[in-house]
């Protein structure tokens, strides 16, 4: 996906040529922040 934004022309379409295999990884995702950072 990096390819479109270095070159110019490139033979084929980068977001219709690709078709997604298997999910790579997978990792929950956790948000933490000390209590004094919360909005006011």
């Amino acid at each position: 996906m990096v390819n479109p934004g270095l070159y110019a022309k490139i033979p084929y379409d980068p977001y219709k040529s690709f078709a997604p295999v298997s999910n790579m990884a997978a990792s929950p995702n956790v948000f933490v922040a000390h209590p004094t950072v919360a909005a006011k």
